[in-house]
């Protein structure tokens, strides 16, 4: 078993993160991960990438989603120079799906903090992210990790609600030798 982001605690209460130097809220029972992008299929990331924080939204049925703006100012991706896959349909509006990796930091365990001397986990999104257009109002407020990515990824996500604390981890493997 190898954990990629452990005893990670979630909140009963209102708390902040620093995003590039600005306060960002996070709401009570919000599970925030520290999340990278990159161009689809590049495999790698670069030595110090852009991190940012991502909800994991169990009830969000794709991969990711991120507002255009985050994705620029965030992540450093400009959203006209990525390979478009697609399209999803959220209620009327239509939106691009983008060929980009996504890449989940572990943390410190007990802590919300990055570990930054652990590497990133790949979660490789053949179907691409979901970008809100920047005129769009009624895009999340903050980027959303969805169950699917972390499903097409084999992972196990442990939510311990009693001790406020998610565990994501890739699967045991057992092997027997006869």
């Amino acid at each position: 078993m190898s954990v990629i982001v452990g005893k990670l605690p979630f909140f009963n209460t209102r708390t902040n993160v620093i995003v590039r130097g600005q306060e960002v809220p996070i709401k009570a029972d919000q599970i925030v991960v520290w999340m990278s992008l990159s161009e689809g299929g590049r495999g790698s990331l670069d030595p110090e990438p852009l991190r940012f924080p991502a909800i994991v939204d169990t009830g969000h049925t794709h991969n990711f989603s991120i507002q255009e703006q985050q994705l620029a100012e965030w992540a450093g991706l400009d959203s006209r120079l990525l390979t478009k896959l697609g399209e999803i349909r959220i209620g009327s509006d239509r939106l691009p799906l983008l060929d980009v990796d996504a890449w989940l930091h572990p943390n410190i365990p007990g802590k919300r903090d990055v570990a930054t001397g652990r590497s990133p986990f790949c979660l490789e999104l053949d179907e691409g992210i979901a970008v809100y257009p920047r005129a769009m109002t009624a895009a999340p407020r903050l980027p959303l990790l969805g169950l699917r990515a972390l499903r097409l990824a084999g992972l196990q996500l442990i939510i311990d609600c009693r001790k406020l604390m998610v565990t994501i981890r890739k699967p045991y493997r057992f092997w027997m030798a006869l």
